[in-house]
């Protein structure tokens, strides 16, 4: 992983999916107030109140993003120096062009996972990147089972599949876009604003339906008649 990622080894932790990584870094913040910028993805407040942290959705002095958000698919602006620490998911980060993956700065930790970017939930992976002093504080709350052995025989080839994968996907978002009425989205789904005409259950959020993306050859079978 180190050579894949082109970082120090002192710089990445694993995990047992990125709710893994998140319980154990908000083991490190007892006293702190956790918020959110944007929707937010139900766990963190989940994880919060199983480690006995305040969550505030206005104000905290530690802030969560999903970048791209889980919710919406937008890329919002986050405004570094205004928290102590900066938790920075991006489970959808490889449908974007843009990223902090790679900044560095000292109080962020940038969470990823295969989950989206290979459709694979179930293995329940995660990785992370950080200063090395917060990466030796996740790992000295680490348990003895933080990969199961699927992924242990995948890795690190899975990450070659990534690439192929997301430009696979991202044929079929150029498509709906291209056929349909949307709004943005920077994620692995689109955004209609009418519901698609697929035999398929697309969720409404707000004013427009979520289209998780697909194949294009799975698309077609979708296809209502």
């Amino acid at each position: 992983m180190s050579e894949y990622l082109q970082l120090p080894v002192e710089s990445i932790e694993i995990g047992a999916g990125t709710i893994d990584i998140l319980e154990r870094l908000l083991c490190l913040f007892e006293t702190k107030t956790i918020t959110c910028i944007g929707p937010y993805w139900s766990g963190i407040k989940w994880a919060c109140y199983k480690n006995s942290l305040k969550f505030d959705e206005v104000m905290g002095d530690i802030a969560y993003v999903a970048f791209p958000n889980s919710r919406d698919g937008l890329l919002r602006e986050i405004n570094f120096d205004h928290y102590e620490y900066v938790i920075v998911d991006e489970a959808y980060g490889d449908f974007s062009d843009q990223s902090h993956f790679y900044e560095g700065r000292e109080n962020v930790i940038v969470t990823k996972t295969f989950s989206k970017s290979l459709s694979m939930p179930g293995l329940r992976f995660a990785y992370c990147t950080a200063h090395p002093s917060y990466i030796d504080a996740l790992k000295s709350e680490s348990h003895r089972y933080s990969i199961n052995t699927a992924v242990q025989s995948i890795l690190p080839g899975a990450f070659d599949l990534i690439i192929p994968h997301v430009q696979r996907m991202m044929v079929t978002k150029a498509y709906l876009e291209n056929k349909h009425d949307c709004l943005p989205s920077y994620a692995n789904f689109v955004r209609t604003k009418e519901k698609p005409p697929y035999n398929v259950d697309v969720q409404k959020i707000d004013d427009f339906y979520r289209f998780t993306l697909v194949d294009m050859d799975t698309l077609d079978s979708l296809k209502q008649a």
